[in-house]
């Protein structure tokens, strides 16, 4: 499908977080689906929500690496084991891929979230873990997602803890640093 092997170096610490080869690789692909817009725009394009440093160019992609960062210590804090964990740190590296359905649109589409899927399925929905990494993802809106299939199950924890990363990666008096450049992750929580 894709080519955008920026997007796979970009992301290769994150990548390396995922220990099950399959669901690595899967995740791979799906980077490689990435527009070519997702490395520059912006995480806001309206810079009501999100911190200052992501309502600028390469936003989206350090709000990824910030959520990430936080799935994985909310999986370490309810103890996820390795199948869940990989699975939900794929999600957290392709929620965002798809921000618009159309490449001239100036803002987000409310259904971006379901754009994943529709515009990677055909060529790697047969991919292993495929659809359980896509159901994930698509929850990340929580309660503000504008249909069913986006909003979080009950039952799901991987579901929460997701919408629950990008929820706090997106508030304005809360900043997460992670480094760009990989290695060591910190949080710095600032009010």
């Amino acid at each position: 499908m894709g080519n955008n092997n920026k997007c796979v170096d970009f992301f290769a610490t994150e990548l390396s977080y995922i220990y099950n080869p399959d669901i690595r690789e899967t995740a791979t692909e799906i980077l490689r689906a990435a527009p070519d817009y997702f490395l520059v725009i912006p995480s806001s394009t309206t810079g009501k929500y999100h911190p200052e440093d992501e309502i600028t160019v390469g936003g989206k992609a350090l709000h990824t690496k910030r959520v990430v960062f936080l799935v994985r210590e909310l999986g370490k804090m309810d103890n996820l084991q390795p199948k869940p964990h990989d699975l939900l740190v794929a999600a957290a590296l392709v929620h965002d891929l798809f921000f618009k359905d159309v490449p001239e649109r100036k803002h987000s589409t409310s259904i971006h979230p379901e754009l994943l899927r529709k515009y990677t399925e055909k060529d790697l929905g047969h991919l292993p873990y495929y659809t359980e990494i896509l159901d994930i993802a698509e929850k990340h809106s929580g309660r503000w997602g504008t249909t069913a299939a986006q909003r979080p199950k009950q039952k799901l924890k991987a579901d929460k803890m997701l919408h629950v990363a990008d929820y706090i990666a997106s508030r304005r008096p809360i900043h997460v640093h992670v480094s760009s450049a990989g290695g060591k992750r910190k949080a710095n929580v600032k009010k």
